[in-house]
């Protein structure tokens, strides 16, 4: 009788891992790391914008430099967007990159169809969906040469 007592109470204890002592799937984990990625990418994209922004009203600069601005905005959230999901996975950082470059160039190419009716109206339309996907090949290099040292 005290030997099944002692296996109840060994089944009963309080378990380390989170949420009602179950492992989170590494579908979890990749889910968390993809909205980290993008939450972080995307806020950092928005603050350059508004600064770039302030730039322009407080400055005299050519309005002509606006475009590549916005895409120097977009190519920093896409290298903090590539740097945080290779991280976070922590294997595989090149292909952790190149999916979310791919995802923001597809994103960007769906919004420019869905606004415009064309996707590609002249070669420099070309330009930011190159630099989201390098941009985030970039930052998951950082991630990847960090994580060696």
């Amino acid at each position: 009788m005290s030997h099944s007592v002692k296996s109840i109470r060994k089944s009963h204890r309080p378990s380390s891992h989170p949420i009602g002592g179950h492992k989170r799937s590494s579908s979890n984990r990749l889910a968390e790391a993809m909205v980290l990625a993008l939450f972080g990418g995307v806020a950092l994209c928005v603050l350059c914008l508004g600064l770039f922004a302030m730039l322009f009203t407080t400055t005299s600069l050519p309005l002509n430099l606006v475009r590549p601005f916005a895409c120097t905005a977009a190519a920093v959230g896409s290298i903090v967007s590539g740097f945080l999901l290779a991280k976070k996975v922590g294997r595989q950082y090149l292909l952790c990159g190149l999916g979310c470059g791919v995802f923001y160039a597809v994103c960007q190419t769906v919004a420019a169809f869905v606004c415009n009716g064309t996707v590609f109206r002249q070669g420099s339309d070309l330009m930011l969906p190159l630099a989201l996907v390098l941009g985030s090949l970039f930052g998951s290099m950082l991630a990847a040469v960090r994580a060696v040292r």
